[in-house]
């Protein structure tokens, strides 16, 4: 008898204190970042816009409410070295633009919030990145500490892949710039993030890839592809 009073209690604390979650979360809602930090590059775009969309995920806590409730963002690295500059590298967090974009909709907690890139002709020579950090306002405190805070590096350079050992069958192991340019004209892929695990498929690709050097070293034969160090593309 001891045993089920005592179980029936635990189940009371429990009850109030899932009550009270949930009291505080609708008394002081609060918002945070739920995805991983981005690396984007220009350079691997299917199209030649100036500008790209990437996506990061901002997550409201509590119980949905039922009017459309802005949130505030803010740059926190703007003093570092490889800081992205406003207006300049990416659509500035104060436009109009970003703010009609920087609401909760009602009956939602979560939006993919687009984040600008611009492509000025300072990426062609370096990365720059841009740290996020949820402000509080009106409407919203910050959440999870250790979210309340993401990273997107960006240029327009060529980066190279970090499973790119993945990809030997179809490209070999030499990496550079102008060898990745030469593989996306050549076979039009431009994500490079999962590789086919179909071998014969790789290593078509490869067989593409030297039969598409071969022509172009064939009707240049005073200059060969090298990358800018004068390394000569291979596969």
């Amino acid at each position: 008898m001891k045993k089920y009073i005592y179980f029936l209690l635990a189940l009371v604390v429990m009850s109030s204190c899932s009550q009270q979650d949930s009291i505080s979360y609708e008394d002081n809602p609060a918002i945070y970042f739920a995805n991983d930090d981005i690396n984007y590059s220009f350079f691997y775009a299917e199209s030649v816009s100036s500008q790209a969309d990437v996506y990061v995920t901002v997550h409201a806590m509590g119980k949905a409410s039922n009017v459309d409730r802005t949130f505030s963002l803010e740059q926190t690295d703007v003093d570092a070295k490889d800081a992205a500059q406003s207006g300049v590298q990416y659509l500035s967090l104060s436009s109009d633009e970003m703010k009609k974009r920087m609401v909760i909709p009602a009956g939602k907690n979560e939006i993919k919030l687009a984040i600008t890139l611009l492509k000025d002709a300072s990426l062609d020579l370096k990365a720059v990145k841009l740290t996020l950090k949820v402000k509080e306002n009106d409407n919203f405190k910050v959440g999870v500490i250790e979210s309340d805070t993401t990273n997107i590096v960006f240029t327009s350079q060529a980066t190279k892949p970090a499973n790119w050992k993945d990809w030997y069958y179809a490209f070999g192991t030499s990496w550079g710039s102008v060898k990745m340019r030469f593989i996306i004209d050549n076979t039009g892929i431009t994500n490079f993030n999962t590789v086919p695990s179909d071998i014969n498929y790789l290593i078509y690709l490869n067989d593409k890839l030297k039969q598409k050097i071969y022509e172009y070293n064939t009707a240049h034969p005073t200059a060969p592809l090298v990358e800018a160090d004068g390394t000569l593309v291979e596969f």
